[in-house]
C-alpha cells in the first residue's frame, strides 16, 4: 500500500470512528464538545454553526451550537429570516441541495453586501455549507463552517456529503432531548394529540407493535411509525412505557378503552340455539 493510500484509509478510519461516535450525542453540551474536538480534527475550521429550523412558510433557524469565534451579529440574525438576506447560503442551497464553497474575497451576486462585509470584518477568507432537509418532518438542519482548512474543493464537499446525515440525526436527537425537558420542566404545559394518535397509543397501551397496529387499522408500517415517534416527541418521553405510563396520569387515555373489534365472527340464531332461553 502507497503511502497516500494509507494516509487516505487512516483518514477514513477516524472520520468514521467519529460520525460513530456522533450517535451517542443527545445534548447540544456534547453536540458542542463533539464539534470542538472530534470535528475539528478531521475538519478542521475556524468557526463553525449547526442550526435547526424550517423553510416553509418563512425561512427560520435557530442555533443549537456554534464555537465562540462565530460572529455574534449573523447568530442573532438566524432567528426569522424571511428574505435570506443573512445567510445566503441557504438560499443557494435551497435551488441546489449540495454543499456550498464560497470564497469571500471574491464579489458575488445576488450575495448580501452587509453578510459577506460581516465575515470580511472578522477576518474570514473561505466559508462551506452543507444542509439537510427532512421532508416529512419539514426540518432542516444548517452547518455553516467558516476557514475550512481541507485545500481541495472535491475533498471538502466530499466529506461535507458524508458527515451531513450523520450531523441532521444526531440534531434531531438533541431536538428531541430538549423537548423532553422543556416538558418535564413544564408539568402543567398542554399536550394535544390528535385523534388518530390518542388511537395509536391506545394500541401501544394493548402491547401491539408497529406492525400490528399497522395491520388493524389499516395504515403503512412507516405511517404508525410517523404517529408513534409524534406521541412520544408531544409527551416529552423517551419510550413507548413512559408514553403509556404519562398518557394514563394525565388521563388521555380512559380506565375502559374503546377499541374496535377485530376477526370477531357473529352468527345468526337457529331454531336450534334460542340465544336467549327462557327458564322452564
Amino acid at each position: 500500500m502507497s503511502e497516500t493510500s494509507s494516509s487516505q484509509h487512516s483518514y477514513a478510519e477516524v472520520l468514521f470512528g467519529a460520525l460513530e461516535r456522533l450517535q451517542d450525542v443527545t445534548t447540544p453540551k456534547a453536540l458542542a464538545n463533539w464539534v470542538e474536538t472530534e470535528l475539528r480534527a478531521i475538519f478542521p475550521f475556524g468557526a463553525c454553526v449547526i442550526a435547526l429550523g424550517r423553510v416553509h412558510p418563512d425561512i427560520s433557524l435557530s442555533p443549537i451550537c456554534s464555537t465562540p469565534a462565530f460572529p455574534e451579529s449573523l447568530l442573532r440574525s438566524f432567528r426569522v429570516l424571511t428574505d435570506g438576506s443573512a445567510i445566503p447560503l441557504l438560499q443557494s442551497w435551497l435551488s441546489q441541495q449540495k454543499a456550498l464553497l464560497l470564497d469571500l474575497t471574491a464579489t458575488y451576486a445576488g450575495f448580501a453586501p452587509l453578510w459577506l462585509n460581516v465575515l470580511r470584518q472578522h477576518g474570514y477568507r473561505q466559508t462551506a455549507m452543507q444542509a439537510s432537509y427532512d421532508l416529512r418532518g419539514r426540518r432542516l438542519v444548517y452547518v455553516c463552517f467558516l476557514d475550512v482548512g481541507i485545500k481541495n474543493p472535491e475533498a471538502t464537499r466530499r466529506i461535507l456529503n458524508i458527515m451531513m446525515p450523520h450531523i441532521a440525526q444526531a440534531v434531531g436527537q438533541v431536538y428531541r432531548s430538549m423537548r423532553r425537558k422543556q416538558l418535564a420542566a413544564d408539568s402543567t404545559a398542554e399536550v394535544t394529540l390528535s385523534l388518530r394518535e390518542r388511537e395509536v397509543l391506545k394500541w401501544i397501551r394493548e402491547g401491539k407493535t408497529n406492525r400490528e397496529i399497522s395491520d388493524i387499522m389499516g395504515l403503512s408500517f412507516k405511517t404508525i411509525k410517523n404517529h408513534v415517534e409524534n406521541i412520544l416527541e408531544k409527551l416529552g418521553v423517551a419510550n413507548r412505557a413512559e408514553a403509556v405510563a404519562k398518557a394514563v396520569s394525565q388521563d388521555f387515555l380512559e380506565s375502559r378503552l374503546d377499541l374496535p373489534t377485530q376477526g370477531l365472527q357473529f352468527h345468526e340464531a337457529t331454531d336450534d340455539h334460542d340465544p336467549n332461553p327462557k327458564s322452564v
